[in-house]
């Protein structure tokens, strides 16, 4: 019995030991491609769905006036350090994936009650995982504001890295009520 209690003790101590040892990454990318991806859509949809869709007021940083909003189209860079070069990734609006959610519940938001940057890039910065496009909607076009509308956003190109197969497109749907 104090045989086993003493082996206890030890295996213990080597165990508490070991978990102050240095570690490696658990991802390390060992010069894999890392992908380029929207990061605040959700994961929660069907496995039938082409895209991914996130609702805007779910965001706390975001509030649906009918004075207009703003909200950001988070783009990431997966991986453990961050771009080993600035990465440049292009974007644009494609009404078709609004259409392609759910035909009929969704309205496409028009082009007339938005405003987009200056370019249709962004470039995250080497070292870092992140950039915004930043889009500014102003509701004063819109004829219906019980209507819950959307903007299709698609990463078209990225100067490094893999594009996301799940997370390259998806809408961004709002309702101001």
């Amino acid at each position: 019995m104090k045989t086993s209690i003493q082996a206890i003790r030890t295996a213990l101590a080597l165990l508490l030991l070991s978990a102050c040892l240095p570690q490696e990454a658990l991802f390390e990318e060992n010069g894999s491609h890392s992908i380029v991806e929207l990061y605040n859509l959700s994961s929660n949809r069907s496995a039938s769905s082409e895209y991914g869709s996130r609702d805007l007021s779910e965001l706390e940083y975001v509030h649906l006036s009918k004075d207009g909003f703003e909200f950001p189209v988070i783009v990431n860079f997966t991986g453990v350090n961050g771009t080993p070069e600035d990465v440049t990734v292009e974007l644009s609006i494609d009404e078709s994936i609004v259409t392609a959610l759910d035909a009929g519940i969704y309205t496409v938001l028009p082009a007339s009650a938005y405003i987009l940057p200056a370019s249709n890039t962004v470039t995250i910065a080497k070292g870092t995982n992140r950039a915004e496009y930043l889009i500014r909607v102003n509701p004063g076009p819109l004829e219906d504001l019980t209507k819950t509308y959307g903007i299709g956003i698609k990463i078209t190109h990225v100067s490094q890295g893999t594009l996301s197969q799940n997370f390259s497109s998806g809408a961004y749907l709002f309702r101001i009520e």
